[in-house]
This record gives structure tokens, sequence and C-alpha cells, in this order.
């Protein structure tokens, strides 16, 4: 996603995570930092991060039970061929 999207959706996620950040004296001195370093600027935000993968990869290991492909796929919200190479180890981590 692009920071300046205009979804209404993504624009309220960025409001409800910019009050939580202001809420904690910590959050606050970030997001002012923030602002002060990268105003104006575009942010990239990635689909997941690589920590995420390898445990979401683990989970779909160890619950794959020989025969639940489209169950998994719907769980993690992947596609089907997705699961089936990360049970068979076609993907990394």
């Amino acid at each position: 996603m692009i920071a300046n999207r205009k979804d209404s959706s993504f624009l309220k996620e960025i409001e409800c995570l910019l009050n939580l950040l202001m809420g904690y004296p910590a959050g606050t001195e970030a997001l002012k930092s923030i602002c002060e370093r990268h105003a104006g600027t575009t942010v990239y935000i990635p689909l997941a991060p690589e920590g995420y993968i390898r445990y979401r990869n683990a989970s779909i290991r160890s619950e794959f039970r020989g025969d639940n492909y489209r169950e998994l796929a719907i769980k993690w919200g992947l596609d089907e061929r997705h699961v089936r190479r990360i049970v068979h180890g076609d993907v990394d981590n």
C-alpha cells in the first residue's frame, strides 16, 4: 500500500494507528520523529514481515493432515497451490 492511497478503510486504519501511538509517551515521540524525518515521502508497507511468513508456513506444515489443502488455504488466505508448495517444501522458510 502507498501512504497517499484514497481508500477510506486504509485511512481509517492509519488514523487508528496514529491515535494509538499518541496514547503512549514513547509513541508520541516516535511519531513526531517519523513526521520530522519523513514528511511528504511515500511509505511502502510490505504485505507481511518475514517472521510472520516463517510462522505461517510452519503452522501450515504442522496443521496439514494429508488432504486439507483447501481448508488451510481458506484459513490462511492463500491460494491452494501456494499451500501445496509450502507443505511440500517448494517454498523457503
